[in-house]
């Protein structure tokens, strides 16, 4: 497999591809000189608010539907339910249960930590907060190892 040649890929002419498309290259990109005046707007939902609706408005605000969730909007209006998402939670703090918790350098000590954690108090959540600059596949792959430790309640914290 070391040994296994990649194929090179030929770099694509986009103005023949824009000719063969019919796509005017003067309409490609952003101009700065022009300016869009519209007098147009997005209108407010004004259609159905339903069951349907509603789960489909938890699907796209939250981390999937949730029962809970539904139950706390059931009986709410668009509005309501759009201000009770976009409220931001009560903080916490820190420690939880009276313990202290210690930094780790690496993966393997974050999942020997989680696992002794997990072996302590095998009921207890594990809530994540995540800087604003970690990427989102640091976060998933935290969850993982979470999961994998033995720990079955995982919720991420927004701030």
């Amino acid at each position: 497999m070391a040994d296994e040649k990649i194929p090179k890929v030929k770099t694509p002419n986009l103005v023949d591809l824009f000719k063969k498309e019919n796509i005017r290259l003067e309409t490609v990109g952003i101009r700065k000189d022009r300016v869009y005046n519209s007098k147009k707007g997005i209108e407010p939902y004004a259609g159905e608010f339903g069951k349907v609706q509603k789960m489909h408005l938890l699907n796209r605000a939250l981390i999937g539907f949730s029962y809970k969730s539904y139950q706390e909007i059931k009986d709410m209006t668009l509005k309501q339910s759009i201000d009770l998402l976009l409220t931001p939670e009560k903080p916490f703090s820190l420690p939880i249960h009276g313990q202290t918790f210690t930094q780790v350098s690496n993966r393997v000590q974050l999942g020997e930590a989680l696992a002794d954690l997990s072996r302590k108090h095998p009921e207890l959540p594990l809530m994540i907060a995540a800087d604003k600059d970690i990427k989102y596949d640091e976060v998933v792959q935290t969850i993982t190892l979470a999961h994998q430790s033995g720990i079955g309640r995982v919720g991420l914290a927004t701030r």
